[in-house]
């Protein structure tokens, strides 16, 4: 009876390792350090592929400089001193957002088109969505987005 106490308690030691092992497999390896540094703000701003209309590549603004034009499936990455900065997509629809950006922070906005109705007619208005870093850094990874090309990037001032 004794050596079926001890089989049993050995096969169940042998078993919670074997767990234990498992979950350390499949337990999330973190995400490599930030490439931000600590004094500065990183802002990412994209587009979906399939968001808006066909022709769909607005400028956007950056403190009343116009930055880059965004084209569907876009991203943009621009480092900036922490503290309150406008964003503006440019256009006669387009509205102007102000967002505090923090030291050392990362900051996803992505682009959306939306139809709505005026008095007479249809409208598209072109608007930021600020989204989580998870969502942000999910949406650049898997949504086949890619840098602009050289001839969408400006640094004029409006």
């Amino acid at each position: 009876m004794k050596a079926n106490h001890v089989t049993v308690a050995a096969l169940t030691g042998v078993v919670w390792v074997a767990l234990f092992a498992a979950a350390a497999r499949t337990q999330e390896v973190a995400p490599p350090a930030s490439d931000i540094p600590p004094d500065k703000s990183v802002v990412i701003i994209y587009v979906l592929p399939g968001e808006g209309a066909n022709k769909f590549a607005p400028d956007v603004e950056i403190d009343h400089k116009v930055a880059v034009c965004l084209r569907k499936g876009v991203f943009f990455r621009t480092t900036l001193e922490p503290g309150k900065h406008d964003f503006r997509v440019a256009g006669p629809y387009g509205k102007s957002y102000t967002f505090r950006l923090d030291p050392g922070q990362e900051t996803y906005l992505r682009l959306v088109q939306r139809i709505g109705a005026s008095s007479l007619s249809l409208r598209t208005f072109t608007r930021f969505e600020m989204v989580t870093p998870e969502h942000g850094k999910l949406d650049v990874s898997q949504g086949a987005l890619h840098p602009p090309a050289p001839k969408d990037l400006r640094l004029r001032k409006k």
